[in-house]
């Protein structure tokens, strides 16, 4: 037993890990909702993929102005801005709750 015990616990056959590149493990999106709740003071925002696996995203930012919420799924999503704008559509809910 003290020999066990005194074993060095060092794997003999460490595992290996792959992981894909970046490019590889690129996702196509389809469609950014952002739905901007002032009152609270966050965004929360939808993101529907092409891919079969990973269907849809959903995040939560702190920031409520329309530049900033574009900046944060640009940020999140490694998409350039310009790409975020033309698939981002926005609602905004006022404080009692009424979308305009």
């Amino acid at each position: 037993m003290d020999r066990i015990l005194s074993r060095s616990h060092q794997p003999t056959n460490p595992l290996k890990v792959e992981t894909l590149s970046a490019k590889q493990s690129r996702t196509i999106v389809l469609s950014i909702t952002a739905q901007i709740k002032k009152h609270q003071g966050v965004s929360r925002v939808r993101v529907k993929t092409a891919s079969k696996a990973l269907k849809e995203l959903e995040f939560e930012f702190p920031v409520t102005e329309l530049n900033q919420v574009e900046a944060a799924v640009s940020q999140e999503l490694r998409l350039p801005i310009d790409d975020v704008r033309k698939l981002m559509r926005f609602e905004t809910e006022n404080g009692d709750g009424m979308r305009e």
